[in-house]
């Protein structure tokens, strides 16, 4: 998945990244932008007067991209009120989600835990999404 900034006005800067780290969202957010997940960013202008266009990503595109590391997830369930919820839900789980649970070291937006603790939760996709989103600008 690639990244790609866009300011405040909507318009793409040219900046593109193949993953963001914490300082990345930092720095560009001292400039009013934000880093938006796309599917291409070209110039469709010259090298001296570039004109971004950005390929919007879809949707299932986007979430086959969302992986965060097993603290991102915890700590944005905690921030969001829900991580004792999770750990009540996966009492009744099956076994294969339990261990998924305790040992994977990332999680995967489309995998079958997620799906499985989501439904659990009562929560809709769009909020797992932002879930994944919140957590992926978490750092230790």
């Amino acid at each position: 998945m690639i990244y790609a900034a866009r300011t405040a006005e909507g318009l793409w800067t040219g900046a593109a990244y193949d993953a963001v780290t914490p300082a990345i969202r930092a720095h560009h957010a001292q400039y009013d932008e934000e880093l938006v997940p796309v599917a291409a960013l070209t110039n469709a202008g010259t090298d001296s007067a570039p004109a971004w266009e950005a390929e919007e990503i879809g949707i299932s595109d986007r979430r086959a991209g969302m992986v965060v590391s097993r603290f991102q997830a915890r700590a944005a369930l905690h921030m969001a009120g829900l991580l004792e919820q999770v750990e009540a839900a996966l009492a009744d789980a099956d076994p294969l989600a339990r261990i998924a649970w305790a040992d994977a070291q990332e999680f995967r937006r489309l995998s079958p835990t997620m799906t499985t603790l989501g439904a659990a939760l009562g929560l809709t996709d769009p909020q797992i999404d932002a879930l994944f989103d919140q957590a992926a600008q978490i750092s230790a």
